[in-house]
């Protein structure tokens, strides 16, 4: 209990310098399948949106491109330009969040 309120306390207080994002800024899909935006159902009109966008830019050649490009530079920075082991553990790390995204947008798609 004392650890959520430090942390719910260290959140407010930090808010400011970081990109903090809650959990219902984040978009889900509930266990009936409905996308949900800030706490809301979205309305079929966006949900199909959100799916039609999401398997476009799966789909894109830009997406393609952009892909090996992250890929081509965190391979790079990991093997290449390696100074230490954090050029690693950064190179690892964008992998990971390109890893996250892609299954964001499949997830979404489908």
């Amino acid at each position: 209990m004392k650890a959520r309120i430090y942390n719910w306390i260290l959140g407010k207080i930090l808010r400011h310098l970081f990109h903090f994002v809650t959990p219902e800024e984040v978009i889900v899909r509930n266990k009936h399948g409905h996308l949900l935006l800030n706490g809301r159902h979205l309305t079929m009109e966006e949900t199909s949106y959100v799916e039609g966008a999401a398997k476009q830019l799966l789909d894109s050649p830009l997406w393609s491109m952009l892909k090996k490009n992250i890929q081509f530079q965190a391979n790079l920075k990991m093997f290449e330009k390696s100074g230490s082991t954090y050029d690693i553990i950064s190179g690892k790390a964008t992998l990971w969040s390109l890893q996250l995204i892609e299954e964001k947008l499949r997830e979404l798609a489908r």
